[in-house]
């Protein structure tokens, strides 16, 4: 409006501001608002803003946002670190109702990329299952399930015991 040139760096500190709004509901609303103006005016972020950007969804509890976030990352072709991670498991310490079972599918997918986890990670993977639930057991039942066996094993399993 004032004519003002906005840099990478202060997409990321109104991010960042977002994130740590006492207000979630506040920060949210202006962190959406916020990106839809980087897509406006063809700001192309980052990879700390998108870690801004994840930090301030988690926080403010929109973990769906949070993950879109990194899918788009992985669209542009943005490097995904043990930092995207982290931020994601902050996301997930945010959702008290199924905040675990997010952090576990997080987890299993960074360990997947071959990416290491550090101390920092592990506090929040255990930070998570201090602070939060699983949601629905059934759902993460069965997201364990197949985490640890692959589904056609799975289903030759169930086979041999109907028999």
């Amino acid at each position: 409006k004032r004519g003002i040139v906005i840099s990478g760096s202060t997409y990321t500190s109104l991010m960042n501001a977002c994130a740590n709004s006492p207000f979630p509901q506040d920060g949210l609303t202006r962190a959406t608002g916020l990106r839809e103006l980087m897509k406006e005016k063809g700001h192309d972020p980052n990879e700390r803003t998108y870690h801004a950007m994840i930090k301030a969804f988690g926080r403010c509890r929109d973990l769906e946002l949070a993950f879109s976030v990194v899918d788009e990352m992985l669209e542009r072709k943005k490097m995904v670190s043990n930092a995207t991670y982290n931020f994601l498991l902050q996301a997930c310490a945010a959702d008290k109702e199924a905040g675990f079972r997010h952090a576990v599918m997080v987890w299993r997918k960074m360990l997947s990329q071959k990416i290491k986890p550090t101390i920092y990670s592990y506090n929040l993977l255990l930070r998570c299952a201090r602070d939060c639930n699983v949601g629905d057991i059934s759902v993460f039942q069965e997201d364990l399930q197949k985490m640890v066996v692959p589904p056609q094993k799975v289903n030759q399993a169930s086979d041999r015991r109907s028999q």
